[in-house]
């Protein structure tokens, strides 16, 4: 399973990191980095939210508080 340090480190594609929801179709998730020490970028991430707002009509992001 991949996730969004993967996917922002050029590991995978954007389809082997989204996850379809095993309860609400059409709704799909990028997992969050497994590991505490996961570093985001802020170019990477730029990109990565211009990719997904071509793909999806909503975008629903979740962070731990303080996080930005």
């Amino acid at each position: 399973v991949f996730d969004l340090e993967d996917l922002l480190c050029a590991r995978c594609e954007l389809e082997a990191a989204m996850v379809s929801s095993p309860i609400f179709r059409g709704v799909e998730l990028l997992p969050a980095p497994s590991h505490p020490d996961a570093r985001v970028e802020k170019e990477p991430f730029l990109q990565l939210l211009g990719q997904l707002q071509e793909r999806y009509d909503f975008l629903l992001l979740d962070s731990p508080a303080g996080f930005g």
